[in-house]
């Protein structure tokens, strides 16, 4: 059957025999619906980015199956999920970095970096600069890390 749909309120124009009616309030809640797994995993990261997350471990989180968490993840967010775990833990090893005088070394085991070398390889990658260049005093803010690359902003700011 073919049905009329009305964005404006909630009555049917009724253009047709029923007609459909969908309503910009219920459009909303249901957008807010959808992301709430997003939020949990957001919350999941949050808390445990200095262990070993796995993707697996995210969308059981989400309560979705593995390759579908990816494409609605990436679809949301902007990025996958690898790469935001990455870039919550760059901000945080750039905060360490410019407040404390731990070692490269510490600081990469702190937010969950396997080594030095994954934390330099994802702070050029993201950031377009090296773990030493942040120490010395580049201007972190949150999912907002100022460097020589201006495209490495992800906005997270959405969830």
């Amino acid at each position: 059957m073919i049905g009329d749909v009305s964005w404006s309120g909630g009555e049917s124009t009724d253009a047709w025999p029923g007609a459909m009616t969908i309503d910009a309030t219920e459009i909303r809640a249901e957008a807010l619906e959808r992301l709430r797994p997003l939020r949990q995993v957001a919350a999941l990261v949050a808390s445990r980015f200095t262990e070993a997350l796995t993707l697996a471990d995210a969308a059981s989180v989400a309560g979705l199956e593995t390759t579908y968490f990816c494409r609605v993840f990436k679809q949301s967010v902007g990025v996958g999920f690898p790469a935001y775990l990455q870039r919550v833990r760059l901000e945080a090893a750039a905060r360490l970095l410019a407040t404390s005088d731990l070692s490269v070394l510490e600081v990469a085991n702190r937010c969950g970096f396997g080594s030095v070398r994954s934390m330099e390889r994802a702070s050029r990658r993201w950031l377009g600069c090296s773990p030493s260049d942040l120490r010395s005093g580049m201007r972190v803010t949150r999912f907002d890390v100022e460097c020589a690359r201006s495209d490495a902003t992800v906005n997270l700011r959405h969830f």
